[in-house]
């Protein structure tokens, strides 16, 4: 089971970011926990965590677009081999690359 969690104070950013994740993870358990009213993304982060329920988490901003139609085989091929995954973004991505 994934659990996503999305510090966001806005209503259409957090809603637009949940959908993603589970249309992305659409053949999976998907658990989304939004935090709207977090100090720090690191305080909203670590308050959700105590309530997830997922075996893997995805700590989310609410501004991204993943790009890559296969993001959950691959995110589940790199959490095979790795403990932590990070993923860095851009705004001038023209498509996605390993």
């Amino acid at each position: 089971m994934f659990t996503v969690v999305i510090c966001s104070r806005d209503e259409h950013r957090f809603r637009n970011a949940a959908e993603m994740y589970r249309r992305l993870l659409a053949d999976k358990t998907v658990e989304v926990i939004r935090v709207a009213d977090a100090r720090s993304l690191a305080e909203g982060y670590n308050r959700a965590l105590s309530h997830s329920h997922g075996e893997l988490l995805i700590f989310s901003h609410d501004d991204l677009k993943i790009l890559a139609p296969d993001f959950a085989g691959r995110l589940e091929s790199y959490l095979d081999r790795f403990d932590v995954v990070g993923v860095a973004g851009t705004t001038r991505l023209v498509h996605p690359r390993l």
